[in-house]
């Protein structure tokens, strides 16, 4: 019996059979000794974006209400390892929460309640709290984001990723967090407090023109950049610097493009470049002559050889 999201919210509504509830103790008691990643705060954002508002839904029995301690005892084995990498962070239908979303080739302006802009680029999702004010100012990206947090000495703005956690007062950055891809914050103005989920104590303070990398071993990297290349694309300019998969990442979700290449070993080569307002056949020629690559398109495949 598989261990899934469906059958944890039928334990906590106590509709499952005896067998089912024999499993899932068993799962939870196995689980019991995994490191807690999160500190307590930490973990009340995570268990509000994964679980819910579960008190406010369910009105449980005396049965439920067991279980329903029991479960929320172990929501940061839940959040380690089950929820944390979806492509949202919603576990119930319920889960109170505002969801954005881009699709390929779409980019998205956001204002929020607190006067703060959101600049969503494509095939991005945003969860804004439907509690969100300016007390509360909670928000979680799977994808890539340029913030403009409106400034609030009082009250931190907190973006949370399937990997990092970053909390502002009042800033401007740009937040990528593609799945299966590396995670990377980048300041233009103000300062930022950035930290990998998984290492809580791995924390960083970012200021302007420089860029944190979250590793897979989750470390991170500092290094100094010009930040105005990093949004760039808010302003349908393209920048590179980085590997050719990365770069054909970039390009199939901007242009609704599937990329097929050859030589996988070109892959790892990086290209550096500058596009203002490009069109895939200018762009697709301009890598092409400075990577030595051609390519052939066929409908909405590229073929790179």
């Amino acid at each position: 019996m598989k261990i899934n999201s469906q059958l944890l919210e039928k334990y906590v509504n106590g509709k499952c059979s005896k067998e089912e509830i024999a499993v899932i103790e068993l799962w939870l008691e196995n689980n019991k000794d995994i490191p807690n990643v999160l500190s307590e705060e930490e973990l009340q954002f995570e268990s509000d974006l994964m679980w819910g508002d579960i008190s406010k839904n369910i009105k449980p029995s005396k049965q439920k209400k067991k279980a329903y301690k029991k479960l929320i005892s172990y929501a940061s084995v839940a959040c380690v390892a089950l929820f944390i990498g979806l492509i949202t962070f919603q576990f119930f239908l319920k889960t109170p929460f505002t969801t954005y979303e881009t699709l390929v080739g779409e980019t998205k302006r956001i204002q929020l309640d607190d006067g703060s802009v959101i600049h969503m680029n494509a095939s991005s999702v945003l969860l804004v709290s439907k509690e969100f004010s300016k007390k509360n100012r909670e928000v979680s990206l799977n994808g890539e984001a340029y913030f403009e947090i409106a400034k609030d000495s009082l009250h931190p703005f907190t973006i949370t990723t399937k990997e990092s956690k970053t909390t502002v007062l009042g800033t401007k950055f740009s937040l990528s967090a593609y799945p299966n891809e590396r995670t990377y914050l980048t300041l233009n103005e103000g300062k930022v407090s950035f930290k990998s989920l998984e290492e809580p104590t791995n924390s960083k303070i970012v200021l302007p023109n420089q860029q944190v990398i979250l590793s897979e071993n989750y470390s991170i990297t500092k290094k100094d950049v010009n930040a105005n290349f990093y949004n760039s694309w808010t302003k349908n300019e393209l920048f590179f610097n980085e590997s050719l998969r990365n770069v054909f990442k970039d390009i199939e979700r901007k242009y609704n493009v599937k990329i097929q290449v050859n030589n996988k070993s070109v892959l790892n080569q990086v290209y550096k470049g500058y596009h203002k307002s490009p069109t895939l056949e200018n762009l697709l020629k301009k890598i092409g002559f400075v990577m030595k690559l051609k390519y052939k398109k066929n409908g909405d495949t590229i073929m790179i050889y």
